[in-house]
């Protein structure tokens, strides 16, 4: 009998993208290698750093698509972005790929390194060798580059007493995540604060709060003094800035008295039988105790009454009136 014939059907050639046929050497004569329909994005990780950082994805085809293949794409999060938001691979391009910019979006949060994912959809495409293939994601780490930090400017100042106020500002280097509050105290009579407390939050942290220090002027000869404006440890139900301590702030206030005798007038003219006339004796800044001046004439021709005055911290500005009589 003869022999029977036998026909060979075509090799399946399997990939994790997709199945494609490959006819078999006993078929056709000739083995044809066909490339699998892929979608290639890399890298699939990547590291950027705030304020400005970014780097680039590329995504490619495996093989030259039937159809212009596209593939959108998103962020989850608000932490990065990406550009364009679709890419177009087709027989132009399918195998050098699209670069893909994906950059850090600063922000003013102390949040440590924050997690972003760019998204990829579905592939669209008029050919049935990439519609609807999934595309993986790509998975970015930004790097935080905020500090939490009080500062306190200028945290030293020199005023004359007769300067009337002077002014510092407190800001925070980066956005709390609650109101933070820092209490200011002053233990000196030389200068004083008109609030007891400054707060500062997202509407204000980085342009700060100004703080008057008003320096209070006295009488005394007492030379340049030292004034702190003390500042408390902060309070806030945010973990970034709660209990953080704050710089106080030093003021030296320059004395403006000087110790000195006035008497006025310095002549006068008085007439016979009774004439008289008044001067004043008084000080030019209030004395540390009371201060006594004894007071005579030096001839016959006139009297003066009293003849001691004295002068003290309830009279040594206004002084104290001498009667001089003919």
């Amino acid at each position: 009998m003869p022999e029977p014939t036998w026909t060979q059907a075509p090799a399946l050639a399997v990939t994790a993208e997709e199945t494609v046929a490959v006819p078999s050497p006993e078929a056709s004569g000739t083995a044809v290698a066909l490339e699998p329909a892929s979608i290639v994005v890399a890298p699939a990780t990547l590291t950027v750093r705030e304020p400005e950082g970014s780097e680039t994805v590329v995504i490619r085809l495996g093989s030259e698509p039937e159809g212009t293949v596209i593939i959108p794409l998103s962020v989850t999060g608000n932490e990065c972005s990406v550009t364009p938001g679709e890419v177009r691979l087709d027989d132009s391009n399918w195998s050098t790929g699209v670069s893909v910019a994906v950059a850090a979006v600063d922000d003013a949060f102390v949040d440590g390194d924050q997690a972003c994912v760019v998204s990829t959809g579905p592939a669209r495409s008029s050919g049935a060798d990439y519609a609807d293939m999934s595309v993986d994601d790509v998975t970015v780490t930004v790097e935080d580059d905020d500090t939490a930090g009080i500062a306190v400017a200028p945290v030293s100042l020199t005023v004359s007493e007769a300067g009337g106020s002077e002014t510092f500002v407190i800001t925070l280097s980066s956005e709390p995540e609650e109101p933070v509050i820092i209490p200011l105290s002053v233990e000196s009579d030389e200068c004083s604060v008109a609030q007891g407390e400054v707060t500062l939050d997202s509407s204000n942290w980085n342009t700060g709060v100004s703080v008057a220090v008003a320096l209070v002027d006295d009488a005394l000869v007492d030379g340049d003094q030292v004034c702190v404006v003390g500042t408390g440890a902060a309070r806030s139900n945010g973990a970034d800035y709660a209990g953080m301590t704050v710089e106080d702030v030093t003021l030296t206030v320059e004395d403006d008295d000087a110790a000195g005798i006035v008497i006025a007038p310095t002549t006068l003219t008085v007439r016979e039988p009774e004439g008289s006339e008044t001067l004043v004796v008084t000080l030019n800044s209030e004395p540390e105790g009371p201060v006594s001046i004894p007071l005579s004439v030096i001839s016959d021709e006139c009297s003066v009454t009293p003849g001691e005055v004295t002068l003290d911290k309830a009279n040594w500005s206004t002084g104290v009136d001498v009667t001089v009589a003919a």
